[in-house]
């Protein structure tokens, strides 16, 4: 009886982070899905990006895409969604460390729709 005590509680040990992980990854994709859904409809919060070129929009895009980010993509300028307006300020205030310096990066902010439609 001794050893299925054991093997319950080292199942047990193990199961139980793996649970929090899987919760947290569920949290962490419904939270996506719901940025996606509202850049879809052109609703929402995001850092707007204006680049330089055609192809470091691209670039930059495929990167953030890569990431997990929700992004609308016209020509030279790039739509990245936020959660809310704090997370929208964090994302840009990254952004204008790694885009080139001639790039323009601000919070972009809209109840209604955003200037362009996704793509």
């Amino acid at each position: 009886m001794a050893d299925s005590d054991d093997d319950w509680r080292v199942t047990l040990a193990v199961s139980q982070p793996q649970a929090g992980q899987e919760q947290q990854s569920a949290s962490l994709r419904q939270a996506e899905e719901d940025i996606r859904r509202r850049v879809g409809r052109g609703i929402g919060v995001g850092a707007g990006v204006e680049l330089g070129s055609h192809r470091q929009a691209v670039a930059l895009a495929r990167t953030l895409e890569g990431g997990g980010r929700a992004i609308v993509r016209r020509w030279k300028f790039l739509l990245v969604g936020a959660a809310n307006e704090d997370e929208a300020r964090e994302l840009a205030a990254q952004l204008g460390r790694v885009v080139p310096a001639d790039a323009a990066v601000k919070v972009e902010m809209s109840g209604v729709g955003w200037p362009f439609p996704p793509s």
